[in-house]
């Protein structure tokens, strides 16, 4: 596996540290434990709390690993349906690469990305309590 990857465990690995036992629960243990086994150690993820997920030079393994698991454990039911619904037509669409790039970079708020800005809220929320 590529070493992006096992920096990106670790980062992904942080973040989830920051959700609440409610919210950990929803993910399988098993995975938790993969994710928390692969991490590279070694690497520090440097997350400031002052800014946004989408601000933080995370690695793009990183957020890939993040919507996956919002999208697959975390996400509201009430809002599955919708985020789905336009996942499946973005994928029917033809692919500008350009494009696609620019709005990964801008994020926008719709979909699994602006769903995830509230999942950084609330674990930026709660690590600002563990460390108070």
């Amino acid at each position: 596996m590529d070493c992006r990857y096992y920096e990106a465990f670790a980062e992904v690995d942080y973040i989830l540290a920051g959700l609440n036992s409610r919210e950990r629960s929803q993910i399988p243990k098993n995975l938790l434990d993969i994710i928390h086994e692969k991490k590279n150690s070694n690497y520090s993820p440097h997350i400031d709390l002052t800014k946004s997920l989408f601000e933080q030079n995370l690695k793009n393994e990183t957020l890939a690993i993040l919507a996956f698991l919002y999208r697959k454990y975390l996400i509201n039911p009430n809002e599955k349906e919708d985020v789905e619904q336009h996942y499946y037509q973005t994928l029917k669409e033809p692919v500008d690469y350009k494009e696609q790039s620019l709005q990964l970079c801008n994020f926008g708020e719709i979909g699994v990305w602006g769903k995830m800005k509230k999942m950084w809220f609330m674990i930026k929320n709660q690590i600002k309590k563990t460390v108070k």
